[in-house]
């Protein structure tokens, strides 16, 4: 399935400010922890990887 749709978000400072406090509560990559953030901070309704422990 392909949903052929593509978001691009802006990375503000208050998405920098809330993607560290996610690295240092959840020990996660700070790639992992700026896409939960992204996908937070733009109300997104789902959350896709590939990787199992992330999710």
């Amino acid at each position: 399935m392909r949903l052929r749709v593509l978001e691009t978000v802006l990375i503000h400072t208050p998405v920098l400010i809330e993607t560290w406090a996610v690295i240092l509560s959840h020990h996660v990559y700070e790639a992992d922890a700026l896409q939960i953030t992204s996908c937070l901070q733009s109300r997104s309704d789902a959350f896709i990887s590939g990787d199992k422990r992330l999710v």
